[in-house]
């Protein structure tokens, strides 16, 4: 027998009920973070623990340069600057993994992966299109309520002009546990950096981290609502 299920439709289950597009984070919560950061901490990689996915700073226990790496196989050197406070945080951010300490002239080390889901940066999209067909992404990188909203734009602008009756919801999966930084893009002037916090578990002697994470969470982006547009008539 298969592996029992709650949704025997799986990835296109959207579309089993009667909605004609479909495109996000199907599933009902965040995966967990990431602790070797794409494969370059934990036991195959440097023996590391990275409780928020990326790698932060040298004070923080990581390292303030090294290489950005992305799936296409470039490449981009990071030091600390005022441009990129955290490298680590700020490639991970770009859907890349950094290489603490390398550069993009040395090879990257064996146990990087881009196959590692990590809370809202790596995360499975699935889109069910009008006509029927499915397409599974698993490893999508990118923060999961950016890709969300821009599907969003970019479909409510195809169909605000169409001679028809239409309407789009739009559901973001924050504010849900693990708690992660969100892109420092989406940070107005002012707000603090967190990125030297803990973001691993439900240890009560984090609890402080956890507020100041998922206040920013819910602060920077609007968690656990759903807006819905219409055209009638």
């Amino acid at each position: 027998m298969g592996e029992k299920t709650n949704n025997p439709f799986h990835d296109d289950l959207v579309q089993s009920v009667g909605w004609d597009y479909f495109d996000g984070f199907l599933e009902g919560a965040p995966h967990p973070i990431d602790t070797t950061a794409g494969g370059i901490g934990g036991d195959t990689g440097n023996g590391q623990t990275y409780t928020c996915g990326f790698v932060p700073n040298k004070i923080d226990g990581g390292a303030d340069a090294g290489a950005c790496r992305f799936v296409d196989n470039t490449c981009q050197d990071l030091t600390v600057s005022p441009a990129h406070p955290t490298p680590g945080r700020y490639c991970l951010e770009q859907g890349g993994i950094f290489v603490p300490g390398k550069t993009c002239q040395q090879a990257p080390p064996d146990s990087l992966s881009f196959e590692l889901t990590n809370g809202y940066y790596v995360w499975p999209r699935v889109i069910n299109f009008p006509d029927g067909r499915v397409d599974s992404f698993p490893y999508t990188r990118g923060f999961v309520g950016e890709a969300t909203t821009s599907s969003a734009v970019s479909w409510i602008n195809s169909e605000k002009n169409a001679n028809k009756n239409w309407m789009a919801t739009v559901a973001f999966p924050q504010i849900h546990t693990p708690y992660q930084q969100v892109p420092e893009s989406l940070l107005a002037p002012g707000f603090a950096d967190l990125s030297h916090l803990n973001c691993t578990g439900n240890n009560t002697n984090n609890i402080a981290a956890y507020h100041l994470l998922s206040n920013q969470m819910l602060e920077r982006w609007t968690p656990r609502l759903d807006v819905s547009w219409c055209r009638l008539g």
